[in-house]
């Protein structure tokens, strides 16, 4: 009888210790999976020497690189797709941000899909370079090619994603699932210190919006197509006279004259005063109520240029009250050269002594031959009411009389000396 109980014992404990290890086993277990479940550092992280594969980047995206650098920040995603005929294919997408551009380029298997804009900031960009990561690379391979030793682990509930860890390293994020990089992400930062980002603005497809400018009355007699009385000095004297058809147009503060085919684009100085160029000359250019005039200098020679608007139906002449800069500087007695010009040409030239007194409505001009009165037509523009083809002009350098006839205008320049 006591043999049997001694084997019995026995028996019962084998069984006990068997069911000790089970139960040691699945603890081990369990503990092992919930470490496994568990948020963790991991360091000191040392794979050996290994060379990974490097990706090798598309024509376009080298272009990208040779024109703004790598990217200040990246994001990778490796995944299979089907392609219409149904087979699964690879996919490489990548997007790359420039925020000091304000610009996103979004890349599939290297080729461009998209540009998007993105709020433009100061960036202090990332160390890594999409090429570091190919596909599917492990993590021995990743972290060789990140040069990291140090991750935190963020284990995926499977419910979201089966076999998946996420990590977080310097500056670099990435997913791994069946122990594969599918998900790669590489932070650049905002530099607190740096001034603020201003892009230059785009150019629209809109038209321009352009300033309304208020015209003055200089602006509102000139615009339009006439044709003008032209006088041109050179050194003082002049040299040429005649007729052309000119137009003038303002856009903001731009002038368009087009004088007989040539064109001049003139920018506004200030009220009334233009500047701009003639074969490279810088001339200066101002307007009146009669025309405009313009002047520049060349190897020390200064030429003047009077263009005075011809009487038309369709002319609108403008008076302001009292008298003109030009008016006032007329008034009184000056000597005068008085040079006669026709066909272009001058054919005589004297002095002369002349007065100029202005009423309201008119000017008293007084030579030796006697008094004439002329009616003030609008500011600086005068004629006789006895001779219907004669003008009198006033200018900031004298007056001018212009003679309508047969074969065109010919002039009496009255220059004071």
């Amino acid at each position: 009888m006591k043999k049997k109980r001694t084997k019995g014992c026995l028996v019962s404990i084998i069984a006990l210790g068997v069911l000790a290890i089970c139960l040691i086993a699945g603890l081990i277990w369990v503990g092992i999976q919930e470490y496994q479940d568990m948020p963790r550092l991991v360091s000191g992280i040392d794979f050996g020497s290994y060379s990974p594969d490097a990706y090798t980047y598309s024509q376009e995206q080298q272009t990208v690189i040779a024109e703004h650098g790598n990217p200040q920040s990246f994001t990778i995603l490796f995944y299979h797709q089907q392609d219409p005929d149904g087979k699964k294919v690879y996919v490489r997408y990548e997007v790359w941000d420039y925020p000091t551009l304000g610009k996103s380029l979004i890349f599939e298997n290297g080729y461009p899909v998209a540009e998007n804009s993105i709020e433009p900031y100061a960036a202090i960009p990332t160390n890594y370079q999409p090429a570091s990561f190919t596909a599917f690379m492990r993590r021995e391979a990743l972290a060789t090619a990140a040069d990291i030793d140090e991750w935190f682990i963020l284990p995926v509930e499977e419910e979201l994603l089966y076999d998946a860890d996420l990590y977080y390293a310097d500056g670099l994020t990435f997913g791994l699932q069946a122990d594969e990089l599918v998900y790669i992400e590489a932070l650049g930062f905002e530099d607190p210190n740096a001034p603020a980002v201003v892009l230059p603005e785009e150019p629209s497809d809109e038209p321009a919006v352009v300033p309304e400018v208020s015209f003055t009355p200089e602006m509102e007699a000139s615009l339009g197509l006439y044709d003008y009385s032209i006088i041109v000095y050179q050194d003082g004297s002049v040299v040429e006279c005649g007729s052309i058809p000119v137009e003038a147009n303002f856009e903001g503060d731009l002038l368009h004259l087009n004088e007989a085919g040539e064109l001049k684009e003139l920018t506004r100085i200030e009220e009334n005063i233009y500047a701009g160029e003639i074969e490279s000359i810088p001339i200066t250019l101002s307007l009146t109520q009669t025309g405009y005039y313009w002047w520049a200098e060349e190897d020390d020679v200064i030429y003047e240029f009077f263009a005075i608007r011809e009487l038309s139906d369709d002319l609108q002449i403008l008076s302001t009250p009292g008298l003109s800069e030009e008016e006032t500087r007329n008034q009184g007695t000056h000597t005068y050269r008085a040079d006669f010009c026709e066909n272009g040409e001058v054919y005589d030239t004297y002095q002369i002594m002349m007065t100029n007194t202005f009423t309201e409505n008119t000017v008293e001009n007084v030579e030796s031959a006697g008094l004439d009165i002329y009616l003030k037509l609008g500011t600086n523009l005068y004629m006789d009411d006895e001779k219907p083809d004669f003008e009198m002009i006033f200018t900031d350098i004298g007056f001018i009389w212009r003679i309508k006839e047969d074969q065109g205008f010919s002039f009496v320049i009255f220059t004071i000396q």
